[in-house]
């Protein structure tokens, strides 16, 4: 058991090396294990001083991040490109920066003049050099405006351009580092009140609690959201019925979509 332990470490360990800030869930899914496997070697990894854990709220969801014990936090304005994912002689000590939406920011050692159009900003960032990566100093009105500091990026990179997009916001909380991930699940309904329905779902096997259910009434379109009471929903629903204009009613059932995680 022991030296399954040991190998088991040595994975993580080497994982959490290759990506620092990766989650518990990440490193289950990257190695083919169970989420209580990787989080039990995480653990124990941090009490040997080899990594260091810091839990977020990410969209209501508790995730754990771990660092490798000496690893430093970088500034949030700075973004970190891999030399291996572009043409390193390209990039040189300037680069442009383009705003491009609430989540999506160019950056390219060359003007482009489709992105200057489109670009809600534009600027220039300065670039530092390491061995293996290039850091993008970003202007602190553009860190600023994403919230870099509370967001998590990803990164499409080609030659001679990379476009940061602006995922999710994480938000730190301080928990004991041998705390659980926690995966929130949820279940919306909906009751929707419009004049037709083009396409009638077909409701399946699966029980009426999964289903957002759908009725259709010849009246002006409303929508009770979540939140909305069971005798605000029936007496909506008895008003329409009631009502001499209503002509037809249909009843349809359409899969409802749940995000884990």
């Amino acid at each position: 058991m022991q030296e399954k332990g040991i190998v088991t470490d040595a994975a993580v360990l080497k994982t959490v090396l290759e990506r620092p800030g990766i989650t518990v869930h990440e490193i289950a899914d990257k190695l083919g294990w169970t989420n209580g496997k990787a989080d039990g070697s995480v653990n124990r990894l941090n009490e040997k001083g080899k990594v260091r854990i810091q839990h977020y709220l990410r969209r209501k969801a508790l995730i754990k991040k771990i660092y490798p014990a000496e690893y430093r936090h970088g500034l949030s304005g700075v973004i970190e490109i891999p030399k291996g994912e572009i043409v390193e002689s390209v990039w040189k000590d300037k680069v442009h920066v383009y705003s491009l939406s609430r989540a999506s920011i160019a950056i390219s050692p060359k003007r482009s003049k489709e992105w200057e159009r489109k670009a809600l900003w534009k600027g220039t960032a300065v670039v530092e050099k390491t061995g293996t990566k290039l850091f993008v100093m970003l202007p602190t009105e553009v860190s600023s405006f994403y919230r870099l500091e509370n967001s998590e990026t990803s990164l499409s990179t080609s030659d001679d351009f990379t476009l940061v997009t602006v995922e999710s916001t994480v938000v730190p909380v301080d928990l004991p580092p041998s705390y659980s991930e926690t995966s929130i699940l949820r279940k919306t309904r909906y009751v929707i009140l419009m004049e037709q329905i083009e396409q009638i779902g077909i409701t399946s096997n699966i029980g009426s609690s999964a289903f957002y259910g759908i009725r259709a009434i010849d009246k002006e379109s409303r929508i009770l959201r979540e939140g909305s009471s069971e005798p605000e929903i029936n007496t909506l629903l008895a008003k329409e019925k009631g009502d001499k204009r209503s002509t037809t009613t249909q009843k349809a059932e359409i899969p409802i979509r749940v995000i884990v995680k």
